[in-house]
């Protein structure tokens, strides 16, 4: 839910959010249910089997419609305006007219 109360409001540079939920034992179904119902973002659910980071990033992978993506754990967050600023960039870097 950390994670989503930062991505919710810059929801205007995101795809889709996409959640591997890599084996957990805590109500993460639940949580992800609930915010499906509120949130600006596609939200894409799919549990595995605890098989680590690679292959939970592999799943994920699948899944992925946009240009670039990046991954964030359940304890990360963003700050406000990061992703306004990661997108910035990366028009400046590949002088690509977002």
């Amino acid at each position: 839910e950390r994670v989503w109360k930062t991505l919710n409001p810059q929801a205007i540079y995101i795809s889709e959010w996409i959640v591997i939920d890599d084996g957990s034992n805590d109500k993460t179904f639940a949580i992800i249910s609930k915010l499906k119902e509120i949130s600006s973002i596609n939200i894409i659910y799919q549990y595995s089997s605890n098989r680590g980071m690679t292959s939970a990033i592999n799943i994920g992978l699948k899944y992925v419609t946009g240009d670039y993506f990046f991954k964030l754990d359940s304890d990360d967050y963003l700050l406000e305006s990061s992703l306004k600023m990661i997108r910035l960039f990366i028009g400046i870097f590949f002088k690509n007219d977002f």
